[in-house]
């Protein structure tokens, strides 16, 4: 089938190739997901200096309250919320980039609520690997398959299950990729630097600290 005969009209530019490789079933996951990392690395680099900014502020925020178990009850965890959300407004910056931001910061926040142990040097980033993974959700995971051609579960000739178990398997991949973004851009304080991996076939451990080394 030609190219053209599998585009996502909810999908930006950077995803209509890993999309219709997707539909296709050709690729290997492998190849699938370094397609959809490369596009999300180019995505990153052009919008993501405002939510690294943020990233380093509400980590700071958080840090300071790791040690005297400030989200241990309902009122305390509210007011972090709040603050979150006013550091955020007090930058300026794209709307979508900030609502991810902020969406993975309270993500973070519920984890240290409930018991994730993180020291204070990692919640950068822990609050940016959650950002570029809230990002691959809206910009492509979450768009699947949200398209005009969907007809009674069937998408481009590939049906909706299979499509689903098609993108679940690229997750390991994209897993260890997304973590080695964070790591070199809370490294860096810049995403000048991201770089795909050479290959991305280990499981990762999500507690690892991955700014060593």
């Amino acid at each position: 089938m030609p190219d053209g005969d599998r585009v996502h009209s909810h999908l930006g530019g950077f995803y209509q190739k890993p999309y219709k490789w997707l539909c296709e079933g050709v690729a290997r996951p492998e190849e699938c997901a370094r397609i959809i990392l490369d596009g999300l690395r180019k995505d990153l680099k052009q919008t993501a200096k405002v939510p690294l900014l943020l990233s380093r502020n509400i980590s700071d925020l958080l840090s300071q309250k790791i040690g005297p178990l400030e989200f241990s009850n309902d009122l305390a965890a509210k007011r972090t919320s709040r603050q979150i959300d006013e550091l955020i407004r007090q930058v300026g910056g794209p709307s979508r980039e900030k609502e991810l931001l902020a969406r993975a910061s309270k993500t973070v926040l519920n984890d240290l609520r409930y018991g994730r142990e993180m020291g204070a040097s990692n919640v950068q980033l822990a609050i940016f690997n959650q950002y570029i993974r809230e990002k691959y959700d809206a910009e492509f995971k979450d768009r699947i398959p949200l398209s005009n051609d969907l007809h009674h579960g069937v998408c481009h000739g590939v049906c909706h299950g299979e499509l689903m178990r098609r993108l679940e398997a690229l997750d390991p991949y994209l897993d260890l990729a997304i973590h080695q973004f964070s790591q070199t851009a809370i490294k860096d304080q810049n995403l000048d630097n991201l770089r795909l991996p050479r290959q991305v076939r280990r499981e990762i451990n999500l507690n690892e600290d991955l700014l060593v080394g």
